[in-house]
């Protein structure tokens, strides 16, 4: 073992514990620093649809497509808005339920682990960096992974409408907002 390698470990209010390299950004002290979403093509598209950019907080990572021939990696993602509000089942309330894809272009590096049928997220961290923009998938249960691309676009967000509930698969209805002009 690497001496230099110096290994924190983090336990969640879950049990889950995430060990974490000496240099990579700490995701529980994210509001510390700040995510230059500007590195990401079409990004008010997500900005427009919350007001704001997201965590990515209990979203959940639904499809991964990588593309040997053109080195891409698409992602989607069913996210939301959670509210501080409680709902009638003692579930917090959420609102602004969406599909979202993105897409990695150019890619340099890629290590996806434990994929599985939820693939629920903590968050999901963007950060411009000397080797390009490195997007890591922090797990509350299911995929991590950690990838760094030339370059990062929303492909589109597909608001959902009707009664979504978690970890039930997204209703597939909704008007969808592409990122690319016809």
């Amino acid at each position: 073992m690497d001496m230099n390698m110096v290994l924190e470990i983090h336990i969640f209010m879950t049990g889950m514990i995430r060990m974490v390299h000496q240099g990579e950004e700490d995701h529980l002290n994210r509001e510390k620093r700040m995510i230059d979403i500007a590195v990401i093509k079409n990004s008010e598209l997500v900005t427009r649809h919350f007001g704001q950019w997201p965590s990515f907080h209990d979203a959940e990572v639904l499809r991964i497509e990588l593309d040997r021939d053109t080195l891409t990696v698409s992602i989607t993602v069913f996210a939301f808005e959670m509210l501080k509000e409680i709902d009638e089942r003692g579930y917090y309330k959420q609102i602004k339920h969406c599909l979202i894809t993105f897409v990695l272009q150019r890619i340099q590096e890629l290590e996806l682990h434990d994929f599985n049928e939820q693939n629920a997220l903590f968050e999901i961290d963007f950060q411009q960096t000397s080797d390009g923009i490195v997007v890591t998938l922090f797990p509350t249960y299911g995929v991590r992974g950690r990838m760094i691309s030339g370059e990062i676009e929303v492909l589109s967000l597909k608001p959902l409408t009707g009664r979504v509930q978690r970890r039930q698969k997204p209703p597939i209805s909704g008007t969808e907002i592409k990122g690319h002009k016809t």
